[in-house]
């Protein structure tokens, strides 16, 4: 008898122990998260290749765990890091739906030697709800710099732009690369030209870049063969 009363209350005490320890684990769960980026962040440095993608991978992956903590913490840590790291938390913000926070760590690296990798990646659409990616753009080719540059410069402006009129000065600085002495940039501004389908001014280069045995090579074979899909 006196074990049928005991056995609710056996009962009842296991469940509130259960509950206490899972009121104790989300909290620590949670505060484990910024040392698990930091972590990331400190591998990060200094690697190059595979590794960097496979480290980029797993800051993304541990980040989207809990995106309205993360996307704070990545912002400060993007302070103490280096070039290379702040384009990895930069892509990762912007994969995070915070291209606001991925703009501002992008904008601080276009004087500097990320710079081209920083203006490449400003050409991802979501940049276009950005305003000041577009008037830093456009700020950015009123002033001498690399043709390099330019060209990644003009290629970012031309598809984040909210109006005609600076979408036809991207491509107007794109068609001069190709007129560069310099067979890089003059490759670099055909292709840019091909990404927008805009075909015709840079289908000479791009028959040339066939020759290339590598990834320049393989990339304009794919364009012209997109090309004359469309003429077809």
């Amino acid at each position: 008898h006196r074990d049928l009363h005991s056995f609710p209350t056996r009962r009842s005490s296991d469940l509130r122990c259960l509950l206490a320890f899972a009121l104790v684990l989300v909290p620590v769960t949670a505060q484990d998260l910024p040392a698990r980026l930091d972590d990331i962040l400190f591998r990060l440095d200094g690697t190059e290749g595979v590794r960097t993608w496979d480290l980029a991978q797993d800051l993304r992956d541990e980040a989207r765990t809990d995106s309205i903590r993360s996307v704070p913490h990545l912002v400060e840590a993007a302070q103490d890091v280096q070039p290379a790291v702040q384009l990895v938390i930069a892509r990762t913000l912007l994969e995070l739906d915070a291209p606001h926070d991925s703009s501002e760590i992008l904008l601080g690296l276009i004087d500097g030697p990320m710079a081209e990798d920083a203006l490449s990646m400003l050409s991802d659409r979501a940049f276009h709800r950005v305003d000041e990616v577009g008037d830093a753009l456009h700020r950015f080719l009123s002033e001498p710099h690399a043709a390099p540059l330019r060209v990644a410069a003009a290629r970012s402006l031309y598809k984040v732009a909210g109006d005609i009129r600076t979408r036809t000065q991207a491509r107007g600085t794109l068609i001069e690369s190709l007129d560069s002495d310099d067979p890089e940039v003059r490759a670099l501004g055909a292709l840019a030209l091909a990404e927008i389908s805009d075909f015709d001014p840079a289908r000479p280069v791009l028959r040339t870049l066939t020759a290339d045995p590598g990834a320049l090579g393989q990339l304009a074979r794919a364009y012209l063969e997109t090309d004359e899909k469309i003429d077809y």
